[in-house]
């Protein structure tokens, strides 16, 4: 009776060990797999460069301006099959919408290039990571782009860090003064240039290829309308010029001056476009019209 009753017992124990050491399998065959996660982003945006500023000495700030929006970002990713795909400030966090994952496999690395703002009308290629943009005339959107490339997931699912760039160039009005004597006002802000209207651009490595336009001169004019009282100094309000970059264009300020029949359009200067580069020009009208143009 007690070598049955001890035999029975050597059973139950053999019995419990075994599921025991199944369990422990289980488990290790579950944390391989276990807990996939989605893809989490930090974005910061380079702010503009002037020509005697290095980029790279310029902090980063973050891209605010897209939270707030209902555009976000465009995403390439072939490993994730994201072909621009549409990534909005949601609930705190950047979501993508849909149910990709991080792979578990922890020696693959990621290649993501980003854009922004999104835009679901664009001709874009996931397998060049391209996109053909179009330069509008009016209500002129600027373009950012930023890529990560060699991205393996760690055991804390860190966030992608996209860092967007500018890929046009800006050109801006500062300060008017007016020291005339009469008051002047900006009719209208005139762009005349052999302009890119278009182009495909690479978000790999920010270049920009297969131009459109760039042969015939174009002239786009702004109406500004703005009044700047005798002897006073105050800030332009005439929109940014944005455009592809690599061209060279002349802008013409185009003044009607109290107390003169004719508009002086004598108020230009010539500069280029170049990419990430913000030229922003100050202008002075002397009592005598002569003009001092500073940047």
């Amino acid at each position: 009776m007690l070598y049955r009753h001890i035999h029975s017992l050597l059973i139950a124990l053999s019995l419990c060990l075994l599921a025991v050491g199944c369990t422990d399998d289980e488990r290790e065959a579950a944390d391989a797999t276990a807990d996939p996660q989605p893809v989490a982003f930090v974005v910061t945006q380079q702010p503009w460069r002037d020509e005697n500023v290095n980029l790279t000495t310029r902090s980063t700030t973050t891209l605010d301006g897209l939270k707030v929006s209902t555009t976000g970002f465009g995403l390439f990713c072939s490993d994730f099959h994201f072909a621009n795909q549409q990534v909005l400030w949601e609930h705190e966090a950047w979501n993508y919408g849909n149910s990709v994952l991080w792979s578990m496999d922890k020696t693959k690395a990621y290649n993501l290039y980003a854009y922004a703002p999104y835009d679901a009308t664009l001709v874009a290629s996931a397998a060049t990571n391209t996109l053909t943009f179009t330069c509008a005339e009016d209500n002129q959107v600027d373009l950012l782009w930023a890529s990560q490339t060699g991205v393996v997931r760690d055991d804390e699912n860190s966030p992608v860090e996209l860092n967007f760039r500018h890929a046009l160039g800006k050109i801006s009005l500062g300060t008017i003064a007016n020291s005339t004597g009469h008051n002047i006002t900006l009719d209208k802000l005139v762009l005349k240039s052999k302009l890119y209207t278009g182009g495909t651009f690479s978000l790999a490595d920010g270049t920009w290829s297969g131009w459109v336009g760039g042969t015939d001169e174009q002239t786009i004019e702004h109406s500004v309308g703005q009044t700047f009282d005798s002897n006073t100094a105050i800030a332009a309000n005439a929109p940014d010029l944005l455009q592809i970059p690599g061209v060279e264009a002349t802008v013409e300020l185009v003044f009607t001056i109290e107390g003169f029949d004719k508009t002086n359009e004598d108020i230009k200067f010539t500069t280029t476009f170049e990419q990430g580069v913000s030229k922003n020009f100050n202008i002075t009208i002397e009592k005598n019209f002569e003009v001092i143009i500073t940047q």
